[in-house]
């Protein structure tokens, strides 16, 4: 049967703890252990904290770890039905109409998009004034994947985007809390934030996209390349469906963290940097979409950078790889048994084992 799981139980004093930091009461819960399961009331959760077992279940069988329970109630309520939010079938048939989508190069009119957003950035800073850099960044990287993804359109959906962004990092990491499920259902003024955003942006976004469909050409965007995108047998894209694919882009472009560290390198590696500048010196009025492939200086920095804030987050405790997953099949996690039930006996979705994966520093 393998070894024992040690168990821990939440019990009703540390629910509020858990509630408001739910990274540290879990990083707690699993210091010095690999594995542990979780008791909140009648629910299992199970906590993984070691590479190799984090390996098994990311790259195991699919039909085995089913995304499940806490961190897919955040997911769907955050993401929709996009295809990060998808297992299986589901997710195999959607991915086939996306595919298209992502199959060519960035076209010359997403280079000019993006750096006009980098222009508007730069003419908004002067010489020696003071900048908080994570605050300007965000905003930028929104600019940027709003452009890419509503093109001309940004500036008639860019409020409600920006709005829905900053309501959804109020409750991102209700992913990683166990109460999850609870805390969505609570009239509280963060849900009540959220679901106003999401309605606003919802119904901005669908005009939007009924508007396209209508005229001759969808567009030269993201969001028009999701309209016109077909699979197998003609299969299309929803309008539900192309909200949330336009939606999840968005989300997913804004964090800052690879911009944030390219600054940060930048004033550590001086000499770098001075090679870096002197390139763009060197252009005598700023970068046009079609210069940027000669910075060779520039992207190679750039590139060299790309995977550091990966690293350098999870070393210090600021990231965490986490997904809800449900065995749906009696299965082992190095010799531990992770599911009671006989393999025969057909399970129904109340007798699911909720699990947590998370990969402390």
């Amino acid at each position: 049967m393998g070894s024992a799981i040690p168990t821990a139980k939440v019990r009703l004093a540390r629910v509020p703890r858990l509630v408001r930091r739910p990274l540290e009461t879990l990083d707690a819960v699993l210091q010095g252990r690999d594995l542990v399961r979780l008791r909140v009331g009648p629910k299992k959760i199970y906590l993984v904290n070691h590479p190799d077992l984090i390996r098994q279940v990311l790259e195991g069988d699919s039909a085995v770890y089913v995304r499940q329970g806490v961190e897919q109630t955040t997911e769907r309520r955050l993401a929709g039905e996009s295809v990060t939010t998808l297992d299986g079938a589901e997710h195999d048939e959607r991915w086939q109409i996306l595919e298209a989508v992502f199959a060519g190069t960035a076209t010359d009119r997403d280079r000019e998009r993006i750096v006009s957003c980098a222009r508007r950035l730069d003419s908004s800073w002067r010489d020696g004034a003071n900048v908080e850099l994570e605050r300007e960044l965000e905003a930028f990287t929104v600019d940027v994947m709003g452009s890419l993804v509503f093109g001309d359109d940004w500036a008639e959906v860019g409020e409600s985007t920006r709005a829905l962004v900053r309501a959804s990092r109020e409750v991102a990491f209700r992913a990683a809390n166990p109460l999850a499920p609870l805390l969505w259902r609570l009239p509280t003024p963060v849900n009540r934030r959220f679901d106003h955003a999401y309605s606003a942006f919802g119904s901005t976004v669908d005009r939007l996209i009924g508007r396209r469909r209508a005229a001759a050409a969808p567009g030269d965007d993201l969001l028009a390349r999701l309209i016109s995108a077909s699979g197998a047998g003609g299969a299309s894209l929803t309008d539900a469906h192309v909200r949330d694919e336009a939606w999840s882009y968005v989300a997913q472009g804004a964090p800052t963290y690879a911009l944030l560290w390219i600054w940060w390198e930048l004033t550590r590696e001086r000499e770098a940097a001075e090679r870096v500048r002197q390139e763009l010196d060197a252009l005598e009025s700023p970068a046009t979409a079609e210069q940027l492939d000669e910075l060779r200086t520039t992207k190679a920095f750039v590139l060299d950078c790309r995977s550091a804030p990966v690293i350098a987050t999870a070393r210090r405790g600021l990231s965490r790889w986490r997904f809800s997953c449900s065995p749906s099949r009696h299965l082992r996690v190095s010799g531990t048994c992770a599911s009671r039930r006989s393999p025969s006996r057909p399970a129904s979705s109340r007798s699911f084992t909720r699990a947590v994966v998370f990969a402390r520093r």
